[in-house]
């Protein structure tokens, strides 16, 4: 299977955003997902050469929820998903809870759009 257009989350984490920029130097058409924030900041792809930023394909909305995540994936061919709560050791489990549920919102939402 070829693999056109790419779905990268947590693209304005500092792992999510070099791996945006890379698969658009290589070709790639990439939508990446950024979490919405009302400064309009791109996280780490703020600091990524203008050539990039205007090869990308922009959807800022919370990852958590699964219908921006069903309208995200529309008519892409791969979905790297990176999106994640950063590592802080002061994390107790409490709040690994919604990692974890959004990452299942995430499962939901690809089965919906992809499985027959």
């Amino acid at each position: 299977m070829s693999y056109e257009k790419l779905l990268i989350t947590g693209a304005d984490g500092f792992i999510g955003s070099h791996l945006s920029e890379y698969m658009a130097r290589r070709g790639y058409d990439v939508r990446v997902f950024l979490m919405y924030n009302s400064f309009n900041s791109w996280g780490w792809l703020d600091s990524s050469p203008s050539e990039i930023q205007k090869e990308l394909d922009l959807f800022a909305v919370d990852v958590r929820g699964p219908n921006g995540v069903c309208a995200a994936m529309k008519g892409c061919d791969a979905v790297l998903h990176l999106a994640a709560l950063i590592a802080i050791p002061s994390y107790d489990l409490a709040s690994l809870v919604p990692d974890v549920e959004q990452r299942s919102e995430f499962a939901e939402a690809f089965d919906k759009e992809y499985a027959s």
